[in-house]
C-alpha cells in the first residue's frame, strides 16, 4: 500500500515559514523608526576635534559636545551642573570640592567617569607643555600655576587644593578626559600632534558621540546613556561651507536645518527681507562675548620678520590709531546696526563685569586728536624707561610666591646706526612728521609709518572694515596695506605659541567665558607666547589680573575686573570696534523648542561649554513633512509585506488542494 503525503498542517506551516522569511526584511523596514537628524551649517572649517588642539569657536562647539566639563552654562548664563552635580568651597576659597554624577560613562563603554579622571585632568592641564586650558589654572611662562594638588575623597568626589583663593572655581570649563586614554599621550603631543579621531580615541562623556569626519561635514550621534538624558537629536551633522550664498541656499532648500555661524549682516538682512517660508531668524548679543578688533603687535622686538617695534613701544601711536577708527560708522555701515559699538575686552552681555570708559577716556572718532598724538615728542618718562630697558614682566612672577625667582627681560632696543650705542630714539621715535610732503609721516629716523594688516579670508566683513580704516589712517599720515590669509595662517603669523610674531597688525576677534577670568587672562603676561595674540605686557595689569582671580567678594572683584579693562583700554593695546550680534536662521518645519534666543542668550547655537540648552531641548515635530523623491514610504512597505504573506500562504493552500484532488483521481483510476 502507498504511503500518504504530508498533512495540510505541515504544508501550511512550511509555506508560512517561507513567506515570513521573505516578508520579514520588509516588515522590519516598515517598523524602523526614522532617525531625527539635525544639520547645522557654518562658514568655518573644523581643523581639530580635540579639547587640547582646538583654537576656533566652531571647533570648541564640536569638541564640547563630545567631552564634558565639570560644569556648563545654562540658558540664563548661570553656572550649570554637568559632570559635577554640585560643588562647594572652603571659607578661604583655596579648596573646592566637586561631587560628580554617578551615572556618567565614557562613550561606547561601561567605564564610569570618576574622581580619578577629574584628578588626572587637573594635573594634566597643569603641565607646562600643555597650554590649551592654562588660564583656568593661572599658569604662567615660568611653569608656575595655581593648582596645589587634588585629593580623591571617594569614587565620585574630588577635592581640589589651590595655592591662592580661587574666585572662579565654579567656572572651570576645561574638558574632563578619560585617564585610561590620555595617560598614554604626552602633554606636548596632546597640544600639537595627537589626533583623537585618527587614533580612534575621540571618546568623551558628552551628549553626543563622534561618528565620522569628512571634508564636507562632521557627524555625531546621540549618547544613549547621557547622564542628563539622551538628546532627541539622533544624528547631528556640522556641514562646512566656504560661501555664505551656498549655505543660505542649502537652508532654503531644507538641506540644512540651522545656520549657526558665519552669516554676514548683508546676507542676514537679505534673507530676512525675503521672508522665506518655514524659516525663523534672530540677531542677538552673543553669550560667548565675541568682539572684533584691530590687534597691534606689542611683542619684545615687535615684528620679528621686519624688526619694526614702533607699535610695541609707542603708546601714542596706538592711541592715535584708536582715535582714527570710527567705531560707530563701522557698526552702522558695515554691520548694518547688527552689533554694539566696541569698547572694552569684557562683553556687554555680562553687564556686571563689563566696564564702560568715561567720555574723557572714550576713543571717539577724532582725526585731529590722532594727529596731535603723533606729533608729540616723547616725554621724559618714556625716555627714562627706554634708557633702562623696556621692563617686560615676561616671565612675570606674581608677588604671592617669593619662592619663584622673579624674571625681567629688557626689551630688544636696537642699535640702528651700528655705533654700539642703544638708540633711545628707536624705542619711542616721535614726533612723526611728514617731511617730504607726500602725506606719509616719518619717525625721527626717517622711517615712514607704513604697516601691514593681516585679514582673514573667511570673513569678508573684516576686509570691508579694513577699507574704511585704511582711508581714515591715511588722513593722519599712516599708510597700511592688506595681506589676506586663511585663519590657520593667521594663527601662524601671530606665533601662538612659538614666540615668533611676524605681523604688524591683525584684524581678528575674541570670544570667551561668562566669568571674566578667561578673557582677562588672554592679555596678561601669563599668556605671553600662548593665547596673548597682541603680546601685551603690563605689570600693573598683571597685578590687578591676579587680584580679580583671587578675590572672593564679588563687588570687590568687580572693581579689579573693571581696572584691568581700564588699563588695557587706556594703553590703546587693542582697537575693539564692534560686538557683533549672533546672526542665526533655522527651519521651523522639522524641529521645535528653539525658544527665545534674545531673552535667553545661553540658548545660542554656538554655545561651547558642553550640555548646550538648545541642542538638549530641541524636539522633532510630531507630524513630519511627507517624504519626497527618494523617500521611503513605510506604510506602503507594510502593505506590501502583508500581501506577500497572504499571497504565499494562499498559493500554498491552492496548490495543496489541487495536489490532493489529483491524488484522489489517480487512486480512483487505479
Amino acid at each position: 500500500m502507498r504511503k500518504e503525503g504530508a498533512s495540510i498542517e505541515t504544508f501550511l506551516f512550511v509555506s508560512f515559514l517561507i513567506s515570513s522569511i521573505l516578508a520579514t526584511p520588509l516588515l522590519a523596514l516598515a517598523q524602523e523608526k526614522p532617525k531625527n537628524i539635525l544639520k547645522v551649517g557654518f562658514l568655518q572649517e573644523i581643523r581639530a576635534i580635540s579639547p587640547f588642539a582646538a583654537l576656533e569657536d566652531m571647533e570648541y562647539v564640536v569638541f564640547t559636545l563630545i567631552w564634558d566639563a565639570l560644569m556648563s552654562i545654562d540658558e540664563n548664563l548661570n553656572p550649570w551642573p554637568n559632570l559635577a552635580e554640585r560643588w562647594e568651597t572652603s571659607e578661604d576659597g583655596k579648596v573646592w570640592t566637586y561631587y560628580l554624577v554617578k551615572n556618567a560613562t565614557w562613550h561606547g563603554t561601561d567605564r564610569p567617569v570618576t574622581a580619578e579622571d577629574v584628578k588626572f585632568s587637573f594635573e594634566y592641564n597643569a603641565d607646562p607643555d600643555l597650554w590649551a586650558f592654562d588660564m583656568y589654572l593661572l599658569q604662567n611662562a615660568t611653569g608656575w600655576n595655581a593648582l596645589d594638588y587634588v585629593e580623591i575623597i571617594d569614587t565620585y568626589t574630588a577635592r581640589v587644593y589651590f595655592r591662592i583663593p580661587m574666585a572662579f572655581g565654579d567656572a572651570q570649563m576645561f574638558s574632563i578626559v578619560p585617564k585610561y586614554i590620555w595617560e598614554k599621550v604626552s602633554p606636548v603631543d596632546a597640544q600639537y600632534t595627537y589626533d583623537p579621531v585618527a587614533k580612534g580615541t575621540a571618546i568623551g562623556s558628552g551628549p553626543f558621540k563622534f561618528v565620522e569626519r569628512t571634508p564636507q561635514y562632521i557627524k555625531l550621534a546621540a549618547n544613549e546613556k547621557y547622564h542628563w538624558g539622551k538628546p532627541a537629536i539622533d544624528e547631528l551633522y556640522f556641514v562646512f561651507y566656504f560661501s555664505e550664498e551656498t549655505m543660505i541656499s542649502a537652508l532654503k532648500a531644507g538641506e540644512i536645518d540651522l545656520i549657526a555661524y558665519g552669516m554676514s549682516p548683508d546676507a542676514y538682512l537679505a534673507l530676512k527681507n525675503s521672508n522665506p517660508p518655514n524659516i525663523d531668524m534672530a540677531a542677538v548679543k552673543q553669550a560667548t562675548g565675541i568682539w572684533t578688533d584691530i590687534v597691534f603687535n606689542m611683542a619684545d622686538g615687535g615684528n620679528h620678520e621686519t624688526g619694526d617695534s614702533r607699535l610695541a613701544h609707542d603708546r601714542n601711536l596706538r592711541k592715535a590709531l584708536n582715535y582714527a577708527t570710527d567705531r560707530e560708522f563701522i557698526v552702522e555701515n558695515v554691520y548694518k546696526g547688527l552689533a554694539d559699538v566696541g569698547e572694552s575686552v569684557i562683553m556687554p552681555a555680562t553687564p556686571f563685569w563689563h566696564w564702560t570708559p568715561t567720555p574723557e577716556e572714550r576713543y571717539d572718532f577724532n582725526l585731529e586728536k590722532a594727529r596731535q598724538l603723533l606729533a608729540q615728542p616723547p616725554t621724559q618718562a618714556e625716555i627714562d624707561q627706554a634708557k633702562t630697558g623696556y621692563h617686560s614682566p615676561y616671565p612675570y612672577c606674581p608677588p604671592y610666591f617669593p619662592e619663584i625667582e622673579k624674571g625681567v627681560i629688557a626689551n630688544k632696543i636696537r642699535d640702528i646706526n651700528k655705533d654700539g650705542v642703544i638708540d633711545v630714539k628707536d624705542h619711542v621715535p616721535r614726533p612723526y612728521t611728514d617731511t617730504d610732503g607726500d602725506g606719509i609721516r616719518e619717525d625721527v629716523n626717517g622711517r615712514e609709518l607704513r604697516f601691514e594688516v593681516v585679514i582673514r579670508r573667511e570673513f569678508p566683513v573684516d576686509l570691508e572694515v579694513f577699507q574704511y580704516v585704511k582711508e581714515w589712517w591715511r588722513q593722519i599720515g599712516v599708510v597700511v596695506s592688506e595681506r589676506i590669509v586663511d585663519e590657520v595662517e593667521m594663527e601662524d603669523l601671530s606665533a601662538l605659541p612659538f614666540n615668533n610674531p611676524r605681523y604688524d597688525i591683525l584684524i581678528w576677534y575674541w570670544s570667551s567665558d561668562i566669568d571674566p577670568n578667561y578673557q582677562l587672562a588672554v592679555d596678561s603676561s601669563f599668556q605671553m607666547g600662548w593665547w596673548n595674540d597682541g603680546w601685551y605686557h603690563n605689570k600693573t595689569y598683571d597685578d590687578y589680573f591676579l587680584l580679580q582671580a583671587s578675590e572672593l567678594n564679588r563687588t570687590k572683584r568687580q572693581e579689579y575686573v573693571h581696572m584691568c579693562q581700564k588699563i588695557i583700554y587706556n594703553d590703546g593695546a587693542r582697537a575693539i570696534y564692534a560686538y557683533p550680534y549672533g546672526l542665526y536662521a533655522w527651519r521651523t518645519d522639522k524641529w521645535t523648542g528653539w525658544g527665545n534666543l534674545a531673552e535667553h542668550l545661553g540658548r545660542m547655537p554656538n554655545h561651547f561649554w558642553g550640555r548646550p540648552p538648545l541642542y538638549m531641548e530641541l524636539e522633532p515635530l510630531e507630524t513630519p513633512p511627507p517624504p519626497t523623491g527618494g523617500g521611503v514610504d513605510v506604510g506602503l512597505i507594510a502593505v506590501v509585506a502583508t500581501i506577500v504573506i497572504i499571497a504565499v500562504v494562499g498559493t500554498s493552500v491552492f496548490l495543496y488542494r489541487r495536489r490532493k484532488i489529483r491524488a484522489e483521481e489517480f487512486e480512483e483510476r487505479a
